[in-house]
């Protein structure tokens, strides 16, 4: 394979990496809106959990001042993802092949 389609293949895996901590992270956030706007302001361990949750994810968005947790979550998680698989792709599996 030429040089620059293994260039697209590395950067295709890297955003591919992106993308599932884009779902990953703003499906996390939907999940526990949902779950936190089913139970209600009700008492209980599992209230406890899904307020503590709302609260954690809430917390990067609060500290950027932005009005959306899910945006700033989402680009977290696509940070999060996909650095290292960059890392991965154009660093370590290039390790020794000179």
């Amino acid at each position: 394979m030429d040089r620059k389609g293994i260039i697209e293949n590395k950067l295709f895996a890297t955003a591919k990496a992106a993308t599932y901590g884009v779902v990953f992270f703003g499906g996390i956030v939907i999940l526990d809106n949902f779950a936190y706007q089913t139970l209600g302001k009700g008492s209980g361990l599992l209230t406890d959990i899904v307020t503590s949750l709302a609260w954690l994810l809430a917390l990067p968005a609060i500290a950027l001042g932005a009005n959306n947790a899910l945006v700033v979550d989402a680009l977290f998680g696509a940070l999060l993802f996909g650095i290292p698989a960059f890392f991965w792709q154009f660093v370590v599996k290039d390790f020794g092949k000179e």
